[in-house]
């Protein structure tokens, strides 16, 4: 249900922006991604993105994800991390440096990276809320060459809160829906 709800808004994200973005969820200490516009972005160098795994604690996915869940869950999404992903482990085990996430997404209102994910390439990433627990999250991907993540929010935030606010919709409406059938 939450790829049915996300994938029309991306598409029309993309028509907006030309930018590719991923829609992905938290399984196993890593982000997923469940859904892409990769293979139809002009500015896309990859375009096979579905079931990449993306880092919870380096990735603008990540972060969103993470700045947007209650402390108890992401205490135990951390602690997913840090004994499921080597790589992450040191990251998600220093609560400095988590701080810092969290508090520079609240307070820029978006989840950035830059080189987080791969190098050259940066994102800014929303979260998506499920009505619970945090759903997933919605991010946008650049060159690192073309623009900084507040330069791309300044231009594309209004278009992706538009996006997350729909998927949001539908998720809820496909969500009610499939509980007035069982």
């Amino acid at each position: 249900l939450s790829s049915q709800a996300a994938l029309p808004p991306m598409f029309t994200l993309l028509h907006n922006v030309s930018w590719p973005s991923d829609f992905g969820v938290f399984e196993l200490g890593s982000v997923v991604i469940r859904e892409s516009t990769h293979p139809f972005s002009p500015f896309s160098v990859h375009r096979s993105m579905v079931g990449r795994r993306r880092s919870l604690v380096r990735s603008a996915m990540g972060r969103a994800i993470l700045a947007a869940s209650r402390p108890a869950l992401r205490r135990e999404m951390l602690e997913m991390t840090a004994s499921l992903v080597e790589e992450d482990a040191p990251l998600a085990k220093d609560r400095n440096f988590v701080e810092s996430i969290i508090s520079q997404t609240n307070k820029d209102g978006y989840a950035s990276s830059i080189n987080g994910s791969e190098q050259g390439i940066s994102a800014i990433a929303l979260p998506i809320q499920g009505g619970g627990p945090v759903l997933g999250s919605l991010n946008l991907i650049f060159f690192t060459s073309t623009m900084t993540p507040n330069v791309a929010a300044q231009r594309y935030l209004a278009s992706m809160k538009q996006a997350v606010r729909e998927i949001e919709r539908r998720w809820s409406a496909a969500n009610k829906a499939r509980g007035e059938i069982t």
